[in-house]
């Protein structure tokens, strides 16, 4: 598990690449829809997602350290509006309605 810890903590210190993030997601998160993240690692692109006014984020981590650190996170920084899955993707089957 280090070398997932230590990949996290290497692209949450990447400044460019998170700048890059939070401009892509400024322009497509829209006030009132919903996003799925595949693979949330720390949740960071989810909780900037909830920032930028999505109603709900649905975090999905196969990766049990990573799953719990969101939730932690979510907590520590009143995050609301997230739901958190620990499974792979692929194990995942949800009705996901349009808005």
């Amino acid at each position: 598990m280090s070398v997932a810890i230590d990949y996290q903590r290497t692209i949450l210190a990447d400044k460019l690449r998170n700048d890059a993030f939070a401009r892509a997601l400024k322009k497509v998160v829209r006030a009132g829809k919903s996003v799925l993240d595949i693979g949330s690692g720390s949740g960071y692109l989810s909780f900037l997602a909830r920032e930028y006014g999505a109603k709900s984020c649905t975090l999905i981590e196969q990766e049990h350290e990573f799953y719990t650190l969101s939730k932690e996170i979510a907590k520590e920084n009143n995050i609301t509006g997230c739901s958190f899955l620990c499974a792979s993707s692929f194990d995942v089957q949800k009705n996901i309605q349009a808005n």
